[in-house]
């Protein structure tokens, strides 16, 4: 079996552990909302939001780099294991300075940033993290590395939910007043634990060596500081908006955005696995040459992704007060203006997302940083003038904005390096389409008396079925021919 097809089989897995990895997500969020004040919940996340931000700086690029050096010196034994103890010993180290520095400078942060001094203590708990998630990274590198798919899929995951499991312990058996600092002591403990679980599958004492001469060191440090570019303009332009809201806003609103957020990225969950598919295919087919293949999948891409993910979005947009209803409860309905808002940013971010795959698989990955850093730019001009005065929704419009300018701009440059067709007329039906059976569910509603779970689901599932049946059959917006042969295609490609 060759190294791509390897590749492609392991893909299902990937899967699997991001279909686990959404649910448990999801359930904490249910328990923290259920559990929690709306200002407590907002507190957590503006606590860890804060916290994480910072793992930039504890990853310091040496993720991607040892995984990139670890994979090219596989066959070099005493190199590879020279790697090992390097990048393990600089993970400890940065991960404990990192912790101390959080430790000391908790009551600055929590007076001058999260504006709450009883946040002190959650920020100097939450500074234990440090060590545990750089090990934990590190060894995701390492199985990754190795070709040892499940464990590198899977670790984030199990994290998540050993997470949900101290976290519904703690709210089912500890008292409640003490739930928010019982929370982030569990939110720490699952690191650690998930440290000690995948270190049993690490065979330390063959890993253990001398450092590495100091011109190869210096190699590893330069692509992992490349990397950190990279990466940081990423994590700034995702984040920017949650910590403007967290150093601005009392802490309620951070909850309530991290309310929003969540139900609009459950679009993301079509998204990610075509992603996953398109990465290793673009790769193989612009390597082969095939750029007419490659405007066909992009055209493809487009079409399909505007009839998948519009009437998902519309109907995030419409009900969304009911959607927060059901799923969080009725404290949290303030929240509805933001989802409309991110519902609209996701589903841009999809595309977005489509353009920068075919961005890095092309080898246009510095045009790629340089765009993402503008958005990051533009979205911290945006929410500094806007946070302040109007609060969490007012972030994520602004949000909005600067990823339809990253959208735009991508899709200019993946245009210049592979024309493709945009059909206008697919994207109108798919607009006109949901539209009318979204009136349809309004006239649903003012007929139906029923409790609103069981309305929600047969209005929603009526919806769903009439416009892929629509779509397919009648006014052809994509074809059956189509979805069969990228069903094929996918089937091919991906699945073992």
């Amino acid at each position: 079996m060759s190294q791509d097809e390897h590749s492609y089989k392991g893909i299902p897995v990937f899967y699997v552990w991001a279909a686990i990895g959404v649910g448990v997500s999801y359930l904490i969020r249910l328990l923290f909302a259920r559990s929690l004040s709306p200002a407590e919940y907002g507190t957590f996340y503006a606590v860890t939001g804060l916290v994480t931000f910072f793992f930039i700086l504890n990853d310091a690029g040496l993720n991607a780099s040892s995984l990139y050096y670890l994979t090219k010196w596989r066959d070099h034994s005493q190199r590879f294991r020279q790697l090992f103890s390097m990048v393990l010993a600089w993970k400890v180290v940065i991960g404990a300075i990192l912790g101390l520095l959080l430790y000391f400078l908790a009551e600055l942060l929590a007076i001058h940033v999260l504006h709450n001094e009883s946040t002190k203590l959650l920020l100097q708990i939450a500074g234990f993290v440090f060590i545990f998630e750089s090990l934990t990274g590190f060894m995701s590198s390492y199985f990754a590395s190795q070709g040892r798919t499940v464990l590198y899929a899977s670790a984030g995951h199990v994290r998540m939910l050993l997470f949900f499991v101290l976290s519904a312990l703690a709210a089912v058996f500890m008292p409640h007043e003490n739930l928010l600092l019982l929370f982030v002591i569990a939110w720490v403990i699952a690191y650690v634990l998930a440290v000690v679980i995948y270190a049993l599958w690490v065979p330390w004492r063959k890993l253990v060596a001398a450092p590495l001469v100091r011109s190869e060191r210096s190699e590893v440090w330069s692509y992992a500081w490349l990397t950190v570019l990279a990466s940081a303009g990423g994590l700034l332009f995702m984040r920017i908006d949650v910590l403007f809201i967290t150093f601005f806003r009392p802490a309620v609103e951070v909850g309530l955005y991290e309310i929003a957020l969540p139900i609009a990225m459950m679009l993301l969950i079509i998204v990610d696995p075509i992603m996953a598919f398109l990465s290793p295919y673009v790769i193989r087919e612009y390597h082969n040459g095939n750029k007419a293949v490659l405007s066909r999948t992009l055209t493809l891409a487009y079409t399909l992704g505007v009839f998948l993910l519009l009437p998902l979005a519309f109907f995030q947009m419409m009900y969304a007060k009911e959607i927060i209803l059901l799923m969080f409860g009725a404290q949290y309905l303030a929240a509805a203006p933001a989802l409309v808002a991110l519902a609209f940013v996701i589903f841009l971010r999809a595309f977005q997302g489509i353009n920068f795959v075919f961005l890095y698989s092309t080898g246009l990955v510095r045009e790629q940083n340089a765009l993402m850093w503008q958005a990051a730019g533009l979205n911290a001009v945006l929410n500094l003038l806007f946070v302040p005065k109007y609060g969490f929704v007012a972030a994520a419009y602004c949000t909005a904005v600067s990823i339809l300018y990253l959208l735009i701009r991508s899709f200019f440059l993946v245009q210049r390096n592979i024309a493709f067709t945009v059909e206008l007329r697919s994207w109108i039906k798919s607009a006109l389409l949901s539209a009318v059976l979204l009136a349809g569910v309004f006239f649903g509603k003012s007929v139906i008396n029923v409790p609103v779970y069981i309305e929600a689901a047969v209005l929603a599932g009526a919806y769903l079925v009439l416009y892929a049946v629509c779509g397919v059959f009648v006014l052809r917006i994509v074809s059956w021919k189509q979805v069969k042969e990228v069903l094929g295609t996918f089937i091919k490609t991906v699945l073992p």
